[in-house]
């Protein structure tokens, strides 16, 4: 719906196959966010929420996410693992 696969790999998910962003298959077994933050909820929620603002310069853009959705999909990816 937001169109994460169109820049982001996830194994199992159909369509996602891009490859300007890191692939996000394994990503709740990594150690940090964008080789920023430390791996949680909360901190993955704050980067989905804004990206550019935690690390500026980043190619991850502000998608305009609710709270919901960032917390939905923040539970979602930390358990790909």
């Amino acid at each position: 719906e937001k169109g994460c696969g169109g820049c982001h790999i996830v194994s199992g998910v159909a369509g996602a196959v891009g490859e300007t962003g890191p692939s996000l298959t394994g990503l709740g077994g990594r150690s940090q966010i964008a080789s920023t933050l430390d791996m949680n909820g909360d901190n993955l929620r704050a980067w989905l929420l804004d990206p550019p603002s935690i690390k500026s310069g980043t190619l991850m853009p502000n998608l305009g996410l609710s709270e919901d959705e960032a917390d939905v999909l923040s539970n979602w990816l930390l358990t790909l693992k």
